[in-house]
């Protein structure tokens, strides 16, 4: 499924990084038009400090460019050249390396972060190489674009998480074709949703790695999507009721175990402690075994950004790091027969970008299903809310055309 770059923000549930990253790097080359990067076998373009794309930049990038410093987005355009779908269309790479061999974090930015339109500016890079010692950093507000991502320093693309104006934002990376395990960190903002006593609403999740562990969240609640063969959804709160305790959940509706996996595509929903709960509460009983933790530590579980980078401090020993690989594959559900009735298909966007409606009105027209007038969107405080579709009914296959919504957004 195709994916697309946002800049304005629908009151879904995704996120920003609010440290707003100023341009303080020194810059050593700055690009206003055209430019070809050939290939040489090797490093073609060598910058040991920052880059600056302004006004017409349009570099053609077919070989290797090493930046030591941070690359600033200023231009009118997407800083790099793009196909006739808006995609990246260079075949090298910028590599992105620490001169000094230091720890100093490096940025993907622009001279004003906090009101950078990523739908329009996004930076269509081809390959990223992230070399560097320290981390590379993408601020929420943030879009860039990749045909692969690769590491081989100690660094890693970290995709940060944060609040903007009331509303929660993620940087945006859309990827087409495959990232190396473990070279990317993704950060997930979480304090709109979590009460200051009482029960949290629920916030819609889609795992944004091929297998991700549910070790991050330890002391919350999971609810998982349960399909029949059809992918049929007959509870889309993930509250099928226990026959064996009228007026509770069913357990199987959980995940219940720090190793339990997330399965990419799939919805969850995602009920976070409040504010004022007790964890200790859970290190006694028979509640131990599901939420132990080697650092019996209050504040480690009041946690407003989730950092899935393949350790976590609740579970003793856990590392996954090998096992972080970002999802880039599609989302897809079998076409099933002539069911005669209705049936309720949940899907998560575990791309790190969103989801544009005009590409999902795309694959709905292709897929010769006949749709309900609404789709629903999972808002936290709202639940399932409608928007409708324009030209498609319950009952005659007509061509979807309109959709009153502008994306999906990412990991929801």
């Amino acid at each position: 499924m195709t994916i697309k770059q946002v800049g304005k923000i629908v009151a879904l549930l995704l996120l920003i990084s609010l440290s707003a990253h100023s341009q303080q790097s020194k810059v050593g080359f700055v690009n206003s038009g055209p430019m070809y990067v050939g290939e040489n076998g090797g490093t073609s373009l060598y910058i040991p400090a920052g880059m600056r794309a302004v006004t017409n930049s349009n570099i053609s990038q077919e070989g290797t460019t090493s930046l030591g410093g941070d690359f600033f987005q200023d231009s009118w355009g997407h800083a790099f050249t793009v196909d006739a779908l808006g995609r990246p269309s260079g075949s090298g790479k910028v590599r992105f390396f620490s001169p000094a061999g230091d720890l100093e974090t490096h940025y993907i930015s622009s001279s004003d972060t906090l009101a950078f339109d990523r739908e329009m500016y996004y930076i269509a890079f081809p390959g990223i190489e992230v070399a560097t010692t320290g981390n590379l950093v993408l601020p929420a507000t943030m879009g860039i674009d990749a045909t692969s991502l690769t590491r081989s320093g100690q660094g890693k693309l970290w995709l940060r998480s944060g609040e903007l104006a009331g509303k929660v934002m993620n940087a945006s990376l859309r990827l087409y074709g495959t990232a190396q395990p473990a070279a990317a960190v993704v950060e997930q903002y979480v304090n709109n949703y979590r009460t200051t006593t009482g029960a949290s609403p629920l916030f819609g999740f889609a795992s944004p790695f091929t297998n991700m562990e549910n070790a991050y969240f330890v002391g919350n609640f999971i609810r998982r999507t349960i399909a029949n063969n059809n992918g049929h959804v007959v509870y889309p709160y993930g509250n099928t009721p226990d026959p064996a305790k009228p007026g509770y959940i069913s357990l199987a509706q959980y995940l219940k175990n720090v190793g339990d996996t997330f399965t990419p595509g799939e919805g969850y929903l995602v009920e976070l402690r409040s504010r004022d709960f007790d964890y200790s509460t859970l290190w006694t009983g028979t509640s131990i075994g599901l939420h132990e933790s080697a650092v019996r530590t209050e504040s480690l579980y009041h946690i407003d950004r989730f950092i899935f980078h393949g350790t976590t401090s609740l579970v003793n020993g856990f590392d996954e790091e090998s096992n972080l690989q970002l999802f880039s594959g599609n989302i897809s559900r079998t076409t099933p027969g002539a069911t005669g009735s209705t049936l309720n298909w949940i899907i998560g966007n575990s791309y790190t970008a969103p989801i544009g409606i005009q590409e999902l009105i795309t694959a709905m027209n292709t897929s010769g299903l006949t749709y309900s007038p609404v789709i629903y969107v999972y808002q936290p405080n709202s639940g399932y809310v409608p928007y409708n579709i324009s030209g498609s009914t319950a009952t005659t296959t007509q061509p979807v055309q309109l959709i009153e919504l502008e994306e999906i957004p990412s990991m929801s």
